[in-house]
């Protein structure tokens, strides 16, 4: 866990590496604030996705911009999806 501070108008970037350790599989990214009035969600982006496999990787940025004085826990997670039952 780490702490930041920011100033209201602020904007924190997480960005999140997958680098698919195994073939045909891949996580996908979230970032999530405990407290939206204080630490609200922005942009989300996500870089090409590449053929799955070791070395290769897809990268998830997401902005959330301070909005208010306070205190917010950012939450970066990830799931675990299996390419081959991608639509």
């Amino acid at each position: 866990m780490r702490t930041v501070q920011v100033k209201v108008g602020d904007t924190v970037q997480v960005s999140l590496q997958d680098d698919y350790p195994v073939p045909g599989s891949a996580v996908v990214w979230n970032a999530t604030s405990s407290n939206e009035a204080v630490l609200a969600p922005g942009v989300v982006s996500r870089s090409t996705p590449v053929s799955s496999g070791p070395g290769k990787h897809d990268t998830y940025t997401g902005d959330l911009s301070a909005k208010a004085p306070g205190q917010a826990v950012l939450d970066a997670h990830g799931t675990t999806r299996c390419e081959a039952m991608t639509k």
